[in-house]
């Protein structure tokens, strides 16, 4: 897969994000701030 080179998420990192929105019910803002979205 190739992946541009200044892209913020990678698979893997929407993935924890998503997870951790729908199971850990951590919000949108404070997921943005940790992965600097």
């Amino acid at each position: 897969m190739n992946i541009h080179k200044n892209t913020r998420l990678t698979p893997h990192n929407r993935q924890a994000i998503w997870r951790a929105y729908t199971q850990d019910k951590i919000s949108v803002t404070s997921l943005a701030q940790q992965y600097r979205v």
